[in-house]
């Protein structure tokens, strides 16, 4: 199950950082670089990544953070005996066989994944 980014910080990125390319590249019609620039046009780059790439994908066998930049993906394996729980808003990886041994973090927020995209990947898990 893919799980993709939200629309409203994604386009919150792109057109934060859309005004602020206008705005401080427009001293280069003047000759003169603002040092902004570059950090507005990187805001800009990662707005649009995160419309075009995936947040997270959920697998029986693993969860892999896909990353903005480059090829090289996070995956987290998950054993045959653990299984994805919602614990007070955090995704936790808890072995079913061994209680005492305490749950693993996967590092995923529900603020940065699209609200039909998490109800569909964590029902299909059966903890939503």
């Amino acid at each position: 199950m893919t799980v993709r980014h939200s629309l409203v910080i994604s386009s919150l990125l792109t057109i934060v950082g859309f005004v602020n390319t206008v705005v401080f590249g427009y001293p280069l019609l003047e000759g003169t670089v603002h040092p902004v620039l570059l950090g507005a046009l990187l805001v800009l780059f990662l707005g649009v990544r995160q419309f075009q790439r995936p947040y997270f994908r959920v697998y029986p066998d693993a969860v892999v953070l896909v990353a903005l930049v480059g090829s090289h993906d996070r995956e987290i394996a998950v054993a045959a005996t653990e299984r994805l729980v919602l614990r007070r808003g955090r995704v936790l990886l808890v072995d079913t066989a061994d209680r005492a041994r305490r749950p693993r973090r996967v590092p995923v927020t529900r603020l940065m994944a699209r609200a039909s995209d998490w109800r569909a990947a964590f029902a299909r898990s059966g903890t939503a």
